[in-house]
């Protein structure tokens, strides 16, 4: 049985990282369907997902639609989380919604897993957590 060995990026974790790798792992999520024949739309900041993929027959048609959520991975960590609107969006969606870890960005060779139906093949677990925020008010 041989193993593979998932990319790792050697970055040091920040905001300015996050926002610098999701716009690295999109391009090379379109890329990829791309070359497996698919069209890729990249739709993050407008739906609860990032990028659209259509594979289409000959006359135009569609015959296949992926919904696909980004998940960048620095280290070659399996865990994954989804927000509550893209889980809900993937329990509607079964088979067409997908998440795609995208490992070592920045690296020579990135590399992706792809997950269809991640919530039928992945034993999500719920956690609430409350985020604490720091104010500065000033008012008259």
């Amino acid at each position: 049985m041989s193993s593979i060995l998932l990319p790792e990026a050697e970055i040091v974790l920040s905001n300015e990282v996050w926002d610098w790798t999701e716009d690295e792992s999109i391009p090379i999520v379109m890329n990829y369907e791309g070359l497996k024949g698919r069209e890729a739309s990249r739709v993050s900041g407008f739906e609860h997902f990032d990028v659209r993929s259509v594979k289409r027959d000959k006359e135009g048609g569609v015959v296949d639609e992926r919904i696909i959520e980004v998940k960048t991975k620095l280290g070659r960590s399996l865990s994954v989380s989804l927000k509550r609107e893209e889980y809900e969006l993937a329990r509607k969606l079964g088979d067409k919604y997908w998440i795609y870890l995208v490992y070592g960005i920045g690296t020579e060779k990135p590399a992706i897993l792809a997950i269809r139906n991640p919530l039928k093949r992945l034993p999500f677990r719920k956690k609430e957590a409350l985020e604490r925020r720091e104010e500065y008010f000033f008012g008259i």
